[in-house]
């Protein structure tokens, strides 16, 4: 077996939360704990881990939800079209929603982005099957067969890992009690494993409990200085321009065309233009603000801070509308507003999620005119309202 034991020289090490399965489904592609995963990652100072084996059980589990709820609307929406006064085929207005295998590759995504990813090792793999045919913890009988050799693969990925330096703490959080234990304890032979080793493994059922051990959220302020001082900064501008324009660039988006001709100058909105040109962006607001402190003081290294604040922001640009007759036409000035959930830590910027491109809000107005303005104004298009909006702004 390879010998997985921390050499000297390599870094101290940092607590690890390794996940079951089971904690792991019940968060919501939206939940704020993935948020926290991101931040304990860069910050250094712990980390939240899955084995293979997890992986594969929630993509499994993931795309037969999915699966099964797509296959039970496509019925119904071909069952309603059926009773409609119409000739043609329901395919074509059939609702625009992720295929089960994009769907599949957004989770894959999150859980790779926020987790690290333990190899399934075929020692762990060949004793979990091993265990199974002897009924061996945390494997069991089920009748006249037997259960649970991806849960004894996935235990001797967390025993692997504790190996890997017994000075290290670990905690396996998993609210499989029948499997692993009741009472937040251990069955008695595996609470022994983990004390022949002498490695350090703490097993326990809650998520918050376990995050308690290396990170705390906190509430912070809308107008805090350092919080302020981060989205304004320039490395912070240069920082957004790089993802909108490497996101956005030459892609079809969905924006409204600047027409001053109008009372509102982005009263058209359209959900496919094509080859979309960037040509500015500002910070509009920011919301929903918050701060991790990872670590303890008691840990390695001192406890770190990341802030996390959701940032809206305008961005103007150029792009060609798609018509069936004539194809892609001459470019147009099209502008929306695009909310990017970002994470502040020492001296990094991560974007940890994007909403689509969506229409200004009313306290946006103002300033989304003005940046029309600028783009039209900039870029060579006749606006015969120009001069006066220049004047009102």
């Amino acid at each position: 077996m390879a010998d997985l034991r921390r050499k000297p020289s390599q870094e101290p090490c940092v607590p690890t939360l390794i996940l079951d399965t089971c904690v792991v489904t019940a968060l919501p592609w939206n939940s704020t704990v993935w948020e926290l995963f991101r931040a304990v990652r860069a910050a250094g100072t712990g980390r939240i881990a899955i084995s293979e084996m997890v992986l594969i059980e929630l993509l499994a589990q993931r795309g037969r939800e999915y699966s099964s709820a797509l296959d039970k609307a496509t019925a119904a929406h071909q069952a309603l079209w059926k009773l409609q006064f119409v000739g043609m085929d329901a395919t074509h207005v059939w609702p625009a929603v992720y295929s089960p295998e994009d769907s599949l590759q957004k989770w894959e995504d999150i859980y790779r982005q926020t987790m690290e990813v333990l190899p399934l090792t075929r020692e762990a793999a060949v004793e979990g099957l091993r265990r199974e045919a002897h009924r061996l913890r945390p494997a069991r009988a089920s009748g006249k067969t037997a259960t649970g050799s991806r849960d004894a693969a996935i235990w001797m990925t967390v025993l692997e890992q504790a190996k890997v330096d017994p000075t290290c703490p670990v905690y396996f959080v998993s609210s499989n009690v029948n499997d692993f234990g009741p009472n937040g304890k251990l069955y008695p032979d595996m609470a022994n494993e983990v004390n022949v080793a002498g490695v350090s493994v703490e097993y326990l059922t809650n998520l918050d409990e376990a995050l308690s051990r290396i990170s705390r959220r906190e509430d912070l302020a809308h107008d805090d200085k350092g919080l302020a001082g981060r989205v304004t900064a320039a490395t912070t501008t240069q920082a957004l321009w790089s993802f909108i324009v490497e996101s956005m660039e030459g892609q079809q988006v969905a924006g409204a065309v600047v027409d001053f001709d109008d009372e509102d100058p982005f009263v058209e909105w359209e959900s496919a233009w094509f080859e979309y040109q960037v040509r500015m962006m500002e910070v509009a607001s920011w919301s929903d603000e918050a701060s991790y402190v990872v670590g303890t003081a008691d840990g390695p290294g001192s406890p770190v801070r990341t802030l996390a604040a959701t940032v809206s922001i305008l961005v103007g640009g150029e792009a060609r509308r798609w018509t069936r007759r004539m194809g892609t036409g001459d470019l147009e000035p099209v502008a929306f507003a695009i909310d990017l959930r970002l994470l502040f830590g020492p001296g990094s910027i991560s974007v940890a999620s994007a909403s689509e491109p969506r229409s200004f809000t009313a306290a946006e107005g103002d300033a989304a005119t003005a940046m029309a303005v600028r783009l039209c104004e900039g870029h060579g298009y006749s606006v015969p309202q120009l001069l006066q909006h220049q004047e009102e702004l």
